[in-house]
């Protein structure tokens, strides 16, 4: 990838929070209930954002 787009940038950006708190649960620095309204939000929140940026991924790496 020699010369990303602005647009694979700005999805980036949008998602490097996600990762940040999928990376904090995989190393049990952020703890999630499920049973919570307060958990369920959190790991609705990162699958919502993670699953709408795929396709900037799949259109910008040619």
């Amino acid at each position: 990838m020699k010369h990303p787009t602005a647009t694979f940038s700005s999805a980036m950006s949008n998602i490097l929070p996600a990762f940040a708190f999928l990376m904090a649960w995989i190393f049990r620095l952020e703890e999630v209930s499920f049973k919570s309204l307060h958990g369920l939000a959190k790991v609705l929140g990162t699958l919502i954002t993670v699953g709408s940026q795929r396709p900037f991924f799949e259109f910008t790496m040619d």
